[in-house]
């Protein structure tokens, strides 16, 4: 029965073991970085505590150490200061005595001497002490000299026994734990008669070799502790830091241990699942070649695949339909049997270069044209499109390819058709122009008869029949318009639109465009608004083109606006100006923003009752807009009103150059031409033209001579030499482009200022053959007015300011030919000296000149009220600050860089000067 019970507690016990066991290692496996932390801090702990025994024995070792060598160290004195010295002394009669601070002459006693060196010593930092003491102490050291305490009873006994050995032992001493270091004080043969001669002596009986007393050196461990345990935190920290990291490094492992082992696992399961499934992807795949196949065969285009080696590999049933060759015939072989001969060398190596380093020899791989070759030798275009495919180790390229011949002859024939239209376009458009030329010659009779009747018959005919002239006048001028408008698209369909930039204020131009439009409000509820901004810069762009888009906007605004404000807005963008024309008007609705763009189309049909239009309006300055590089806009609420902008570049991108211009000035601020007789020669092949202007400028005091070819016109001019000759464009025979030139060669007649007046609106190429003004019929009487009051028969005088004579000479060359009288001057003192004399029309000054430089050369024209007024520009090579440059901006008219002058720029500004301030023009 016992030993039934005693095996049944033993598997009672082994089961709780093995439990146990079971709940360790489970343990271990679910909190493995708790149960290593534990294990990291004991590991910790024991090393620490390991550690700090060694350091307190290595403490202990060398505090004993540092015993032993003071000890003796202090014994080696003594004996030395007892041979060396007390020995010495004593014979030459000298006292020695403990007593020897108070006998003169007297040294210390041995052992009085050592006491004092171990109280120098304790009073260091270190806090050692010694101590020398016997039960034999001389009366003198009673006190301090005998066996005080336990340690120096067994020291002396210990000391008697083992006089060779010292005695130490570890305790507090006066509060500190130190070191008690104990050695035996042996009686030397020196100091045995002193001993035992010194009447005070305690024992007289003193044998080399006794043990006399016990010398004792205290060192406190403090300091050694503090050490050690400043070493012991140090270590404790480094281990600690050391543990952290790798705790963390454990931690990391084990956490990607146990995320490979989930990743195992799963692939396992995974693999399982992969390998249960293969045999129905097996089968799958088998059914995919197949289906591959299929599609491959039942293809529309062309597929062809070849190796790395370049030899075909697949070749479907459309690309044998296509080349006339079979699948046997191709596969593996190159695919050179179906590429043109002088295509294969190429191929070859292309094909080379691209497998060996990757380098196409092709610029795309998608919807490329190349020539293809069938079987019988024929040659026809492929769209082919290439793709490559890399299974493991080895690259497969493959080309779907299609036959384009069709498609290539469709569009053959759709470019026959295109070249076709464009044909037919460019003959309405010529046809158009021509029509619109033929048109307008009859209509600017019309037009310049019924101003003249209407001038002269203001006082004769009754007012209805002015009235009726008026009509007429109104009819023929909107009829001429829309001639215009018609003429201006056929130019811009037939890309002959041409752009002539030059450099405008917008500001003034605006002006134009509102006096322009101003007879057309009706009513006084209505009113026009300019809002500008300030300091806009120069806008460089084709003047005409812009005022006609402007004035387009304007009239629109005014003829759909009965009340309220049509209202004119500029601002700069960037690298652009925006022009908006606001109105209050009927509005447009949403979806015809669009529509009013297009040509002859307006929104609907009831608004083009009740308001007159073509529907050219918009459209043709859309395409000016887009013409001089900007666009034109339009938001627009129905009821409310519209706003059009107009977005224009600060400067025209052109090659060609820009001449300057200025607004013409109103009408009413022309000057009267003086009564005398004055000649102008008129040369036009249509003799209603020439009436019309010799009634027009006879009133004004101006003869005009008719030519009706354009010989007689050169003959004539020869003989008259006029004040200025009216030039027509288109006549037979010699054409008004060969008459300019012709007078402009001829050195009789190069000095007369011709203006050009016709229908042909060329103003660049008459400008650039010598043409002094340049304008389109039909005229207008104030214009040609105008024009003529600015042509003086007298030359103008030019005072070049400069010290360099070369400059003086290039201004003489580029202004050959010019009606001036060029005077010059090297430096500003003696322009002074010439301007007194005889004022000039324009100075052409330089700044840097020695005596008087060009600063100081405006600033005496401009105090003085006589030259105040004379045009100034200034000549030089010289980069002006930004000081200079707002001087010079209020007092001179132009500044124009050396390294930049030519002639035109020259010729242009000495133009404008001279238009404006009332001398002579040259002539271009």
């Amino acid at each position: 029965m016992k030993l039934e019970v005693l095996f049944a507690g033993w598997d009672t016990m082994r089961q709780a073991v093995s439990n146990v066991m079971a709940g360790c290692v489970r343990l271990l496996h679910e909190r493995t970085i708790l149960m290593l932390t534990l294990m990291f801090c004991i590991g910790a702990g024991c090393m620490l505590w390991y550690v700090a025994r060694l350091q307190s024995n290595l403490i202990a070792s060398t505090v004993l150490q540092d015993a032993s060598l003071y000890s003796q160290a202090l014994g080696e004195f003594r004996t030395l200061y007892t041979s060396e010295v007390v020995e010495t002394v004593i014979k030459r009669g000298i006292e020695v005595t403990h007593d020897h601070t108070t006998k003169e002459g007297a040294i210390p006693l041995p052992v009085t001497l050592t006491m004092l060196l171990g109280k120098r010593i304790a009073a260091h930092e270190s806090g050692a002490q010694t101590r020398l003491y016997s039960p034999y102490p001389f009366p003198w050291r009673q006190e301090e000299g005998g066996l005080q305490d336990a340690f120096s009873q067994e020291a002396w006994s210990y000391l008697q026994q083992n006089p060779d050995k010292p005695f130490y032992r570890f305790e507090d001493f006066k509060g500190l734990r130190s070191l008690r270091y104990a050695t035996a004080d042996l009686m030397r043969p020196s100091c045995g008669n002193c001993h035992n001669m010194h009447p005070a002596s305690p024992k007289i009986d003193w044998k080399t070799g006794d043990v006399r007393g016990v010398l004792e050196v205290i060192l406190p461990l403090d300091r050694a502790v503090a050490q050690t345990y400043v070493g012991l935190e140090g270590t404790f920290i480094l281990m600690a830091v050391m543990s952290v990291l790798g705790l963390s490094g454990l931690a990391l492992v084990i956490g990607r241990l146990r995320r490979s082992s989930a990743d195992l696992t799963q692939r396992a399961s995974a693999l399982e699942s992969e390998i249960s499934e293969r045999k129905g992807v097996e089968e799958a795949l088998r059914a995919s070649e197949e289906k591959y196949r299929h599609i491959i065969n039942a293809a529309a285009d062309a597929i062809i695949s070849i190796d790395e080696e370049g030899l075909i590999c697949e070749f479907n049933r459309a690309a044998e339909q296509i080349f006339g060759f079979t699948k046997s015939e191709l596969l593996g072989k190159p695919l050179t049997s179906i590429i043109p001969q002088r295509l294969r060398d190429s191929h070859i190596a292309g094909l080379r270069r691209y497998l060996t380093t990757g380098q196409r020899h092709l610029p795309r791989w998608q919807n490329i044209e190349l020539p293809g070759l069938s079987k019988d030798g024929q040659e026809f275009p492929l769209e082919v499109s290439f793709s490559l495919l890399e299974a493991g180790e080895k690259k497969f390229l493959t080309g779907v390819l299609r036959d384009i011949t069709e498609r290539k002859q469709a569009e053959a024939e759709v470019q026959k058709a295109k070249e076709a239209a464009e044909a037919a376009t460019q003959a309405k458009s010529e046809f158009l122009a021509n029509m619109s030329h033929e048109l307008r010659t009859p209509m600017n009779a019309i037009i310049g008869f019924t101003r003249l009747v209407m001038r002269r018959s203001k006082d004769i005919l009754p007012p209805r029949e002015q009235e009726n002239l008026g009509k007429i006048l109104i009819s023929a001028d909107h009829l001429l318009a829309l001639i215009n408008d018609i003429l201006d698209l056929s130019k811009i369909e037939a890309g002959r639109m041409e752009v002539h930039p030059v450099s405008i204020k917008l500001e003034e131009l605006v002006d134009v465009c509102l006096r322009t439009v101003e007879p057309m409000i009706k009513s006084e509820r209505l009113r026009l608004v300019k809002e500008i901004e300030a300091d806009l810069p120069l806008l460089h762009t084709d003047q005409d083109k812009l005022r006609q888009i402007l004035v387009n906007l304007l009239s629109n605004a005014v003829k759909f606006a009965a009340e309220g404000s049509v209202t004119v807005t500029a601002r700069r963008g960037d690298g652009q100006v925006m022009i908006a024309v606001a109105d209050t008007g009927i509005g447009i609705a949403e979806d015809n923003l669009e529509l009013i763009f297009e040509e002859f189309r307006q929104v609907d049909s009831s608004i083009a009752r009740k308001y007159s239009g073509t529907g050219l309006g918009l459209s043709i300055s859309r395409r000016l807009a887009r013409l001089l590089g900007g666009d034109i806009t339009v938001q627009s609420t129905v009821g409310v009103g519209s706003t059009f902008t107009v977005t224009i570049p600060l400067g025209y991108d052109s090659a060609q150059p820009a001449l300057s211009s200025t607004i013409p000035p109103r009408r009413e601020e022309l000057a009267d031409q003086p009564e005398a007789d004055k000649v102008v020669l008129a040369i036009d092949d249509d003799p209603d033209v020439i009436y019309l202007l010799r009634e027009n400028l006879a009133e004004a005091g101006y003869r005009v001579i008719g030519a009706l070819s354009g010989k007689e016109g050169l003959q004539k001019a020869r003989e008259l030499r006029p004040l200025a000759i009216i030039l027509d464009i288109l006549m037979p025979h010699k054409d008004g482009w060969q008459i300019l030139h012709e007078l402009k060669a001829n050195p009789v007649t190069r000095d007369i200022s011709v203006i050009v007046l016709s229908i042909v609106d060329n103003k660049e190429l008459g400008y650039r053959l010598g043409a002094f003004d340049y304008l389109v019929k039909p005229f207008d009487r104030e214009a040609i007015l105008a024009v003529l009051s600015h042509i003086h028969p007298q030359q103008g005088r030019l005072l070049v300011v400069d010290d360099d004579p070369q400059v003086v000479d290039l201004v003489r060359q580029l202004l050959e030919g010019q009606p001036h009288e060029i005077v010059a001057a090297a430096d500003g003192q003696e322009a002074l000296e010439a301007i007194a004399q005889k004022r000039p029309a324009v100075i052409l000054l330089d700044l840097l000149m020695p005596r008087m430089d060009g600063f100081a050369v405006i600033e005496q024209l401009q105090q003085d009220p006589q030259t105040r007024q004379i045009p100034v520009i200034v000549l030089t090579a010289k980069t002006l600050t930004a000081a200079e440059d707002a001087m010079l901006e209020q007092s001179v008219r132009a500044v124009i860089q050396k390294r930049g002058l030519d002639r035109d720029t020259l010729i242009q500004e000495l133009r404008g000067l001279l238009q404006t301030y009332g001398g002579p023009t040259p002539k271009g």
